[in-house]
């Protein structure tokens, strides 16, 4: 099942930068992110993004293969430290089902936050402080308060902190 993601993330690194340009993307952070998401979708919807994530496989394989994956990262060694986080900020006048929210909390860690996205400003400075948590301050001010508006409803957020020595 893992190589039937790769497919996606070769296609997003085809087109994410160009060749001359160093780029680094983490195709788990990705199908981590659309995992919490697919689990919540129903549907046409949720078909889609299980053919996305794991081509030729079940919507509860979805859930196996990355819950593997997720726990797999947290027992990673060798001097090496992986962080991986997902959380949805929802907007304080949504509500989600409690046996979602204890599904992803179960098979991904993600946590379920409300947010005032009426107000821009305290919306962007929470989740901005979410980020800069989970990657140990090394990623600031990914959410600007202009991409809020009144039309948010959510925000599935994915960070990943690696620390590690590469051998060259």
């Amino acid at each position: 099942a893992a190589l039937l993601s790769s497919t996606l993330a070769l296609s997003l690194l085809r087109e994410s930068a160009p060749p001359t340009q160093s780029f680094v993307l983490s195709p788990f952070s990705l199908g981590s992110a659309l995992a919490v998401l697919h689990d919540g979708a129903g549907g046409a919807t949720q078909s889609e993004l299980t053919q996305l994530l794991l081509k030729g496989c079940t919507a509860d394989d979805i859930a196996a293969h990355y819950s593997t994956l997720t726990a797999g990262l947290k027992s990673v060694s060798n001097g090496v430290t992986v962080n991986t986080a997902n959380r949805v900020f929802v907007g304080d006048n949504f509500n989600l089902l409690p046996a979602y929210k204890t599904h992803v909390q179960q098979k991904y860690g993600a946590d379920v936050e409300k947010v005032a996205f009426s107000k821009k400003e305290e919306a962007a400075k929470t989740i901005n402080t979410f980020i800069e948590k989970e990657t140990k301050d090394k990623i600031k001010n990914m959410i600007n308060a202009d991409s809020i508006d009144e039309n948010t409803a959510a925000m599935l957020v994915n960070a990943v902190y690696f620390l590690g020595n590469w051998k060259n």
